[in-house]
């Protein structure tokens, strides 16, 4: 019986009607299972298909390529295995000897697939530098900051309805690629008021920012001199004209002016924009009064800040962002006297709701570089405004932030190139998140859009590198879809229009 069995493991009798591969030694062979004539029933083929373990011994080619060449069938594969994993090779004869080196070379490379990098802490930079988009540098953003001051940045008006809106116009948007135009040498560059910037992306103006980072607008204002972009500083800011004039002096500033009850308390506000360098003026015209933001309200809001027992739990919660604030002045109105009491509040008491196109005529007077009009979100109002004097339109609805369920502007931009026409610069911002929205909001008849939350997102997130990790992503992302569209410049991009638009209705 034993003779028998040892015997069955030498001789090896296969279903399969072709030539047998040699046994291994000490392993018995497994019945082959394929009766088909499909393997290597023929003559020819048996006679041209080399000898599957000899093949494996001399690595002539991948194992897969071994079995749909030869078909070998299921009972060579196993053999392979065997022979592999125990370190034996085969000659064309059937014999089989050891080879340790192959066993040291396996456990060298299982050895290095198990190898890797020694733990370390992540640190704020290494975060921000792992974001591959403005939402990721959102949640490094929301988990930073306390909850009221999150709120600040993403609640807007009421029901917030446009804020969503302003989201969805992008989001409906679909692109048509043209794929037999060349994008080599595709380029971001963009022209804008008489300068080159870029890319076709700048920092719109938002007061309040030392809420998110003690550093505020300084911030902002560095990281946009880094990346060569306009940078717009809000009346609101909690930095002083001449000191973001001083703490970046490289950069290309912007003025945005609300205009005051008190018009000399305006003009001596030009006056020193003017003084500290300020290339541009930007009227902002949708602010009459203010729009009705109830998670401020309800976070009783206040500059400087004054912490109720929710808003002191949430800032406990976030020490960071509270160690921060404690180690600088507190926030407030750097361009005002010293004034205290709800956002709203303050707000409120400075708007002029008598805002009128004289105001602007009264402005050109007053300011003899470019003036840009924010807030238009009117075909008729753009031309007026042009008339009056105005060098470039801000198509926007606030971010959703003054008046709710007020169109988003990618909807409006279109009839406002319409009616202003090709050599009037037209800047759009609201619903701004990527790159994408950015083609998306040229094709539609801007020329260059202002990242609102979004700079706010990396100024929460990182600071000075987090602003820039966001100017980068939306110009990376802006870029690739550019040249995936067979587009390369923005000039071209808008002369294409809506070319690269699928319709939407």
């Amino acid at each position: 019986m034993r003779a028998s069995t040892r015997t069955s493991r030498t001789t090896v009798t296969s279903r399969c009607s072709r030539r047998s591969a040699p046994a291994i030694r000490g392993r018995p062979r497994r019945p082959c299972a394929n009766t088909s004539s499909s393997c290597g029933s023929s003559s020819s083929r048996r006679s041209s298909k080399p000898d599957a373990s000899a093949a494996y011994a001399q690595a002539v080619t991948p194992l897969s390529d071994i079995s749909e060449e030869y078909c070998y069938c299921a009972q060579d594969i196993w053999e392979l295995w065997w022979c592999r994993h125990r370190g034996r090779l085969f000659g064309l004869d059937g014999s089989c000897r050891e080879d340790p080196g192959l066993l040291r070379r396996r456990i060298r490379t299982f050895t290095e697939l198990l190898s890797f990098a020694p733990p370390a802490l992540p640190t704020e930079a290494t975060r921000v530098a792992e974001a591959r988009c403005l939402d990721d540098l959102r949640r490094l953003a929301k988990r930073r900051v306390p909850g009221f001051v999150f709120d600040y940045v993403e609640g807007a008006a009421v029901t917030e309805q446009a804020a969503r809106d302003n989201e969805a116009a992008f989001a409906r948007r679909r692109f048509v690629p043209t794929v037999t135009e060349s994008a080599a040498g595709a380029t971001l560059t963009t022209r804008l008021l008489g300068r080159e910037h870029a890319m076709p992306i700048g920092i719109a103006p938002i007061g309040l920012t030392a809420l998110m980072r003690a550093a505020g607008e300084t911030d902002g204002a560095r990281a946009a001199a880094n990346r060569d972009v306009p940078f717009v500083l809000s009346t609101m800011g909690t930095r002083s004209i001449e000191h973001v004039a001083d703490a970046a002096p490289a950069a290309r500033r912007w003025f945005q002016l609300y205009l005051r009850r008190d018009r000399a308390a305006s003009l001596a506000l030009i006056e020193r924009a003017a003084a500290a360098g300020f290339d541009a003026l930007v009227l902002t015209v949708d602010t009459r009064v203010p729009g009705q933001r109830y998670r401020d309200d309800r976070n009783r809001l206040s500059m400087p800040p004054r912490l109720t027992l929710r808003t002191a739990v949430q800032s406990a919660l976030h020490p960071s962002w509270t160690l921060d604030l404690l180690a600088h002045d507190a926030p407030a109105m750097a361009n005002f006297g010293p004034r205290s009491g709800r956002v709203t509040d303050v707000v409120g008491s400075m708007f002029d709701p008598a805002l009128s196109l004289d105001d602007v005529r009264w402005l050109r007077t007053h300011w003899s570089g470019p003036i840009v009009v924010k807030g238009v979100l009117s075909a008729v109002d753009a031309e007026r405004f042009i008339d009056a004097g105005a060098d470039a339109i801000w198509v926007s609805n606030h971010g959703g932030r003054q008046l709710d369920r007020a169109i988003a502007p990618v909807e409006i931009v279109g009839a406002v190139r319409a009616a202003v026409g090709d050599d009037v610069p037209i800047l759009l911002d609201s619903g701004i998140r990527s790159g994408l929205d950015v083609v998306a909001a040229i094709a539609c008849g801007a020329d260059f859009v202002f990242l609102g939350r979004g700079y706010l997102y990396g100024l929460m997130a990182g600071g000075r590198v987090g602003v820039e990790r966001a100017l980068d992503l939306v110009a990376n992302e802006t870029l690739s879809t550019m040249q995936l569209l067979g587009v390369r410049t923005t000039a071209e991009l808008r002369g294409r229009g809506t070319a690269v638009l699928a319709p939407t209705g």
